[in-house]
């Protein structure tokens, strides 16, 4: 989570740990950044008279698995002011700050997270519309457009791996008892949905600003809206339930992002006279197979994702 807050809201005490910003003899801003063991950045910019508190929610310590809620987010400060950096006037920024960039996150129960991610990577209704790659074993789905009001981001990866990465093993040094965190992440996949826009969150989570308080207050299932929005009920697509040429007219299907007129359109170009409907009629009879096979697993997931209600933790870079 990215907050923008008054001015007053950080007060500096160790100048020499910031770095400053002069232009023409006059400081314009001056900046803290550490990125283990966990990520934090606060800023205080002069030009715009404002303030920049950034951090991760490894921030919490032994209270990770909680992530960052309403119950906790008062120590998240209170943390970072025990630090001897600087002082945050908390009950400011509570009242005050406004979000700028989010990742909302939901953790899942699911054996096999590569099988979950690429059964997602391949299950995209429209790819011209929603990018999918993978990243070090993470599966990223993107919106494809320019305007960032408009970008949405989902990330998917195994929690329990991602803690024991190296770039992790120097939080999981800093806490009590690592091996019960990990027992915590154990058989979880991580769905991690960025924002990074004001108007991004306030579409997504349905609320008037982007307050601290409207934020934990909101009801919505932005990663169940995501996921149920992009995903295609096509699991009979799976290799081993598909002859070859019905994979052949899947990969079509595919092409033409799983809508029949589109294919027929396009077999209407290249399939002359009586042959049209006998191949259009092909198309439908798979794709109303795929359809009825596939509900199920996509029923489970999106089951899943509103298992529980979803919270919301700070900016973590994976």
């Amino acid at each position: 989570m990215k907050i923008i807050a008054p001015l007053e809201c950080v007060t500096v005490i160790r100048q020499e740990a910031f770095e400053s910003k002069i232009r023409n003899g006059v400081t314009i801003s001056t900046s803290y950044t550490q990125t283990k063991p966990y990520m934090l950045y606060l800023e205080i910019d002069y030009e715009e008279q404002e303030s920049v508190i950034e951090f991760s929610g490894k921030i919490l310590g032994d209270r990770y698995p909680e992530l960052i809620n309403t119950d906790n987010i008062r120590e998240c400060f209170e943390h970072i002011n025990n630090m001897g950096l600087c002082q945050l006037n908390v009950d400011m920024i509570l009242e005050y700050g406004r979000v700028c960039v989010i990742d909302i996150t939901k953790d899942v129960h699911y054996a096999d997270a590569a099988n979950l991610s690429e059964w997602l990577r391949t299950h995209i209704v429209n790819h011209r519309k929603y990018l999918a790659r993978n990243v070090s074993g993470n599966l990223i789905i993107e919106k494809n457009v320019k305007t960032r009001a408009y970008k949405r981001r989902l990330t998917v990866y195994d929690k329990e791996k991602e803690m024991q990465r190296a770039d992790n093993q120097e939080f999981m040094a800093s806490i009590t008892d690592p091996a019960r965190m990990l027992a915590h992440f154990n058989g979880k996949i991580r769905f991690e949905y960025n924002l990074n826009s004001m108007i991004a969150i306030r579409k997504v989570l349905k609320i008037s600003d982007t307050s601290i308080h409207e934020i934990f207050s909101s009801a919505a299932s932005p990663i169940y809206d995501f996921v149920n929005g992009i995903i295609v009920e096509d699991n009979g697509a799976d290799s081993t339930l598909l002859s070859w040429s019905d994979r052949k007219k899947l990969a079509f299907l595919r092409d033409c992002d799983m809508d029949m007129p589109k294919v027929e359109a396009e077999i209407r170009k290249y399939v002359s006279g009586s042959h049209q409907l006998r191949t259009i009629g092909q198309y439908r009879e798979l794709l109303s197979r795929l359809n009825e096979k596939g509900r199920d697993l996509k029923k489970t997931l999106l089951g899943l994702l509103l298992e529980s209600i979803i919270i919301f933790p700070l900016l973590l870079p994976l």
